[in-house]
């Protein structure tokens, strides 16, 4: 990786191959305290660069990483800690309390936590450790291995496991390179939860070569707009509601961001009306994408044309994906 920054936030800010080494010894310390191959770990993680670091630990590993966000509630997380058959945890201080009332009855083999908290053992100290002591764990079969366990949002049920594998990672990185390109000066706000699929793409964008600034998804408008121009971030994406909230106090406040030049729309329907206030708002936009994708795709299954701004539709399938008409008003990605 020789791309300048690979991820940003306040606190900390790390070149490509300094990224790798710290994966590589929170990996270390992940091993050194009983986490090894086929063990699944619940992330209950915040947004933060250290927080992206500690979860790739987990599955440089050899670990499986279930993801669970932080808005969960303790029986939420329960559940699915539960069904995803956890052996471990890794959360922050912030939620300490939550994960132990929710893992009363789970066998569970180790508990971390990114901090200080009584019954957790610290992962924060394994960013100190050295890389060299990382016992690499290679991946006989990328098509069953299991990277990741996301979860669906539960709108028909009880949320559902997706199952998303070392390939499918692979494949969702030349998928998704179709978005915003690759370019060594793109800087992308990574803000969607690292503990929903859509934040668990942030790897693919590093890999890309881009900046990753990982902020708060819930910060204030205000937040957001010094964000954007502290870093100058030149690609965006949002689900609907966010950008319509985003859109309307921009052009109610006359907030000018200059520097954006891409913005990608998915889980959700992006009217006309929106896209054009999106224009509108965003000045100074080349690209404006519209996404259709889902969990369990691992991501984007069509994407507009690229570059130019395009809304009217969903585009064509990506690079990597198949579509198979099964029904004249049904379309199931393969």
């Amino acid at each position: 990786m020789d791309f300048e920054e690979a991820s940003a936030d306040r606190t900390v800010s790390l070149t490509g191959p300094q990224v790798l080494a710290r994966m590589q010894r929170y990996a270390a310390g992940f091993q050194a305290n009983g986490v090894l191959a086929g063990h699944r770990v619940c992330v209950h993680l915040k947004n933060s660069v250290e927080n992206f670091l500690a979860m790739f630990g987990c599955v440089l590993a050899g670990a499986t990483v279930i993801l669970a966000k932080i808005s969960l509630t303790e029986r939420e997380l329960h559940y699915q800690m539960s069904d995803g058959d956890a052996t471990h945890v890794v959360t922050d201080s912030t939620f300490a309390n939550k994960v132990l009332n929710a893992a009363k009855v789970l066998q569970l083999k180790g508990m971390f936590v990114m901090g200080e908290a009584p019954g957790f053992i610290s992962a924060s100290t394994f960013s100190e450790l050295d890389e060299k002591s990382y016992k690499e764990v290679p991946i006989e079969d990328p098509r069953s291995s299991v990277l990741a366990l996301t979860y669906t949002s539960g709108t028909t049920g009880l949320p559902k496991g997706v199952e998303i594998t070392h390939y499918n990672i692979v494949g969702a990185f030349y998928t998704l390179r179709s978005i915003f390109g690759s370019r060594s000066d793109d800087v992308m706000l990574a803000w969607n939860p690292i503990t929903h699929s859509s934040g668990l793409h942030t790897v693919t964008s590093v890999l890309m070569g881009c900046v990753n600034v990982i902020a708060s998804p819930s910060m204030s408008f205000e937040d957001f707009v010094s964000t954007i121009s502290s870093f100058k971030v030149t690609g965006l994406t949002f689900f609907p509601s966010r950008l319509q909230i985003i859109v309307n106090e921009m052009l109610r406040s006359g907030t000018r961001l200059p520097t954006v030049t891409s913005v990608a729309v998915a889980g959700g329907v992006l009217t006309e009306t929106l896209a054009q206030l999106t224009v509108a708002a965003f000045h100074n936009i080349r690209s404006l994408k519209n996404i259709y994708g889902m969990s369990e795709c691992c991501g984007c299954v069509c994407v507009s044309p690229v570059p130019g701004i395009s809304y009217a539709d969903v585009g064509v399938p990506g690079p990597t994906v198949e579509i198979k008409v099964r029904h004249t008003l049904c379309l199931c990605a393969f």
